[in-house]
């Protein structure tokens, strides 16, 4: 074979892939895919910041109402978050999942719940939102309301069916947590609705060891009218109402 037949072959194969190539990037350029995270990423963009009209505009684009971002956020749970009913409404009436949970186990109803957004926490459990799903903490809606004071949040979740008694990975409950944040209404809510006053945490911690801890005296007062053991001791065998005396919490004492 001759040298110029050789260059003729070397040539010809290096321009078939370079033609290949070049219609494998206009394919995916062009691809339904490429097209859908560039539509995705703008969707996301519009349910975070409540532009109702984008977000319409862009599903009837082809944007999917389930769209979802590195960290498994998706449209869904950036509009509960952000409380914008609106978007929330479209996306579910669209077909959106609403129990997907982010890489931390956070589902758009834990994210609505956190931020006090009331009407979207009930939209979400009117269209079948799993109240007793958890975070990668164990915590569930239920208890991050009680955590961030929402007691209307709480009331309905109640209502729903949320566990009083549900706990996180560290044993920690509803009640609990309303005590370290000195929630005095939501703790009053908790325990007519049965929550149980002695519980113990993972690390031996009780509804009465955490109010007397925290100072917080008219909390300290309901457990104790509730029958809450007073006697308790810590782990160095002192009761925590010796405990808030050494503490300078006097008028608990």
């Amino acid at each position: 074979m001759t040298e110029e037949k050789l260059t003729g072959n070397k040539m010809g194969k290096k321009r078939t892939f370079v033609l290949i190539a070049t219609l494998w990037v206009v394919a995916m350029v062009s691809s339904p895919a490429f097209a859908d995270k560039e539509l995705n990423g703008k969707l996301l963009n519009a349910a975070e910041n409540g532009k109702i009209e984008k977000l319409r505009q862009l599903m009837d684009q082809g944007a999917s109402v389930d769209a979802i971002n590195e960290n498994g956020t998706t449209a869904l749970m950036m509009a509960a978050l952000n409380g914008h009913l609106d978007i929330v409404k479209t996306l579910i009436e669209n077909g959106a999942k609403i129990n997907v949970a982010r890489k931390d186990g956070t589902t758009a109803l834990i994210r609505a719940a956190v931020k006090g957004h009331l009407d979207t926490v009930k939209i979400l459990i009117e269209n079948g939102a799993k109240i007793s799903a958890a975070n990668e903490d164990g915590a569930t809606a239920f208890i991050m309301a009680a955590l961030t004071g929402h007691l209307d949040i709480v009331k309905i979740l109640i209502e729903n069916g949320a566990k009083i008694d549900a706990v996180t990975n560290r044993g920690l409950n509803a009640l609990m947590v309303a005590i370290v944040r000195g929630h005095l209404d939501i703790v009053k809510t908790l325990i007519e609705n049965g929550a149980k006053i002695d519980a113990v945490s993972e690390n031996g911690s009780t509804a009465f060891k955490l109010a007397t801890a925290k100072g917080h005296l008219g909390i300290v007062k309901i457990l104790i009218e509730k029958g809450a053991n007073v006697d308790a001791t810590n782990e160095n065998g002192t009761t925590m109402l010796m405990a808030a005396a050494l503490k300078g919490h006097l008028d608990i004492v």
